[in-house]
């Protein structure tokens, strides 16, 4: 039974057999129904790496509507242990809420598919809202995770009324701001915005070597107030900031 939604349905085949003292196997997992908040109890600890805890940490609703894993893998009876040896399949789930980086607030209604291989993962979602922010779409690779170092890379699509979205960039987990300061208050308007994040795939809580990337197009923009006093109107403006600094250029009416 689920504790945190439907029932989960679990079908699983396999095949294993004896080489020297470990054993060999093979399986494939069809899942279907799995709310997330049930995953950490179904996903065993030591199958898989950073992924786990990303997955299970940061997509916190939702249901998993159906999938299909493919592992083989080498089993040591003396230590316990599970060793994977190869691994492929994909995962399909609607509903989601996915902090794409905490302490950022996560985005809500968003559907989801996920490619499963041994090195990495990859998470193609669709959808969303966090507020007046829209995500149309965005992708979520979870790479080296065959190796000592695994990394988060995210690129989100976001369209957004530009106050909603330059509150979003003003967020000091992005730091993107941090250097020369936040655009001007009072800018309206619309935006469509993209946002890369890269960071080592540990707890988002205590990194701080976040790299971040947001390139914002402006349509029907004002700001006010911005030059001896005067303010801009129909403006269509480009946004481009890191860590580095921010640049801002483009068109508009000055004082009429």
């Amino acid at each position: 039974p689920g504790t945190h939604g439907p029932s989960p349905t679990l079908s699983v085949r396999g095949t294993a057999h004896r080489d020297g003292a470990a054993w060999r196997a093979t399986a494939e997992v069809s899942l279907d129904h799995v709310a997330f908040a049930d995953l950490p109890l179904l996903w065993p600890e030591g199958l898989g790496t950073g992924e786990r805890a990303w997955i299970t940490g940061n997509i916190t609703a939702g249901t998993v509507t159906g999938g299909r894993v493919r592992l083989a893998a080498t089993l040591d009876p003396a230590s316990g242990t599970v060793e994977p040896t190869a691994l492929a399949g994909e995962i399909a789930a609607e509903g989601a809420s996915v902090h794409y980086l905490r302490p950022m607030p996560p985005v809500a209604g968003v559907a989801a598919t996920a490619t499963i291989a041994l090195d990495k993962v990859v998470v193609v979602t669709r959808g969303g809202a966090l507020g007046a922010i829209r995500t149309t779409d965005a992708t979520i690779v979870l790479s080296g995770l065959d190796a000592p170092t695994q990394w988060a890379d995210i690129a989100v699509r976001i369209e957004s009324p530009l106050p909603a979205a330059l509150d979003l960039l003003a967020h000091p987990k992005l730091g993107l701001f941090a250097r020369r300061g936040p655009p001007p208050k009072g800018i309206t308007g619309e935006g469509e915005l993209d946002l890369a994040l890269r960071f080592p795939l540990l707890d988002a809580l205590t990194v701080d070597g976040i790299e971040a990337r947001a390139r914002a197009e402006a349509s029907r923009a004002a700001m006010p107030e911005v030059v001896l006093g005067r303010s801009i109107t129909e403006g269509h403006f480009t946004l481009e900031a890191d860590q580095d600094g921010m640049k801002i250029e483009g068109t508009g009416r000055l004082a009429g």
